[in-house]
């Protein structure tokens, strides 16, 4: 006799909803993004948090004034100036945004009277903080990027364009991209955000994108597709986004009203317009951070229009706002910074302390099949849902169907193997070889590379 069973996997749910005015958003499926929220009272040291990073550890770091707090998950730890112990401690002074380096350390940005632009890394090797100090006004630094191969962090500037700090040498040097037109010079050295490609930097900058070249220390144009340099050299660019895995063939350009990704060869491949009456240069100003996840979705932080999700696969533009008496949304609709982090759970730093949106909920795809058995299995590379098909001589038929990522509503079932039994016990992935239990014909087994 035939058995159904329902074979169920999950896929991260994605809403659809589309939404078209920044400034006078309604709010929408609240009930789907449940924040958990940690203040005072759980062990920060104040609640009005601006930044906040993960180290290559897993803690979580924060920032608010003079204080950094570190949480492992259970509890916070603060750190504050001590001048008996300078070392272990953060400087002294009112510190700016956290950022962690490839190697996963903090780096801690400081506020000075001086107006100028103090580092200190936290090693989290030795737990010891070392302080450095780039000769670049802090007043002037837009971004700054840690380069791949070198010692060198590179200072994003308004108007006083590109700044290397080496790590070893402690020197620092100022790059400008000259032009006797000072309009033209200022707008050229207007930079945005910096994107590190090996032997050279692509930059952002109020006119268009550039080329640093880190050798002969020169400025060009890249090389892109002639159709789209008109785009590429002359609009302003916001910044430039690769991802977690920073992907030259993921590259994404923030202009003003829309998304343009890029191919490896700089070349437009996909442009992505923003809802009727958005404006990302617009957004970009009431905005005060941005993530993307492994799924490729945005997250926008907002002074005080919640938070923002932008999926570029469907273009749904979702505003999650604070609800008056839910202590399960948004405290507030204010943030000042905003973290994905590596188990891709969504944190948000605000006045009212950090929140914490764990990874979307997972939705079910449910198919009645006609069979004895089923698994899902991972081989590394691709998911697999392996049935066994009952035949009417009392025979079964092993089935196996790939589970597509972008489609996980779908299977198509391809014939593995078959052989006579009255019943399937079980089926399991071992090391090297699948096993299926049968009634009447006890192990069966296949090597690993003839199944997957």
């Amino acid at each position: 006799m035939k058995s159904k069973v329902c074979v169920l996997f999950a896929a991260f749910w994605m809403c659809c909803v589309v939404q078209a005015d920044l400034a006078a958003q309604p709010v929408v499926a609240q009930s789907q993004y449940k924040f958990q929220h940690f203040d005072t009272r759980d062990g920060l040291s104040s609640e009005y948090i601006r930044s906040i990073a993960q180290d290559g550890l897993g803690f979580i770091w924060t920032q608010s004034g003079s204080f950094l707090s570190r949480f492992d998950g259970y509890n916070f730890k603060v750190f504050s100036h001590d001048p008996d112990d300078t070392l272990r401690s953060p400087p002294f002074g009112t510190m700016g945004r956290i950022v962690a380096d490839p190697l996963g350390n903090i780096w801690v940005t400081m506020h000075t009277p001086t107006h100028d632009f103090p580092l200190a890394k936290y090693d989290i090797r030795t737990g010891v903080f070392i302080k450095y100090k780039p000769s670049v006004a802090g007043e002037i630094v837009n971004a700054f990027s840690f380069d791949k191969t070198h010692p060198i962090i590179w200072f994003a500037t308004a108007g006083e364009g590109l700044y290397s700090f080496n790590l070893q040498t402690l020197e620092t040097k100022n790059h400008l991209n000259n032009h006797t037109d000072s309009l033209i010079k200022s707008r050229r050295n207007d930079i945005q955000g910096i994107s590190d490609r090996d032997s050279c930097l692509l930059i952002a900058t109020a006119e268009g994108l550039w080329k640093f070249d880190k050798n002969a220390r020169t400025f060009s144009r890249p090389a892109c597709n002639p159709a789209d340099s008109s785009v590429l050299y002359s609009t302003e660019v916001w910044n430039i986004d690769e991802g977690l895995d920073n992907d030259p063939g993921d590259v994404w350009l923030w202009l003003d009203r829309n998304l343009l990704k890029l191919d490896k060869n700089l070349s437009v491949v996909k442009r992505l317009d923003f809802p009727a009456g958005v404006r990302l240069g617009f957004f970009m100003h009431y905005s005060t951070d941005y993530a993307r996840d492994k799924e490729g979705i945005f997250w926008f932080t907002t002074f005080e229009h919640g938070l923002y999700r932008y999926d570029p696969k469907d273009n749904s533009f979702i505003n999650i706002k604070a609800i008056t008496g839910d202590a399960n949304s948004l405290k507030s609709n204010r943030m000042n910074s905003i973290l994905v982090d590596r188990d891709q759970n969504v944190w948000l730093a605000t006045p009212q302390g950090i929140s914490r949106l764990p990874k979307q909920g997972l939705r079910f795809y449910n198919f009645n099949l006609p069979v004895a058995e089923s698994t899902v299995f991972h081989t590394g590379k691709q998911d697999f849902v392996i049935i066994s098909k009952i035949e009417r001589d009392a025979g079964h038929e092993i089935m196996i169907s790939p589970i597509i990522p972008d489609h996980p509503d779908s299977l198509n079932f391809k014939p593995l193997t078959a052989f006579k039994a009255t019943a399937i016990h079980g089926m399991w992935q071992g090391k090297r070889n699948f096993w299926i239990s049968a009634y009447g014909q006890g192990i069966a087994r296949l090597a690993l590379c003839a199944v997957f």
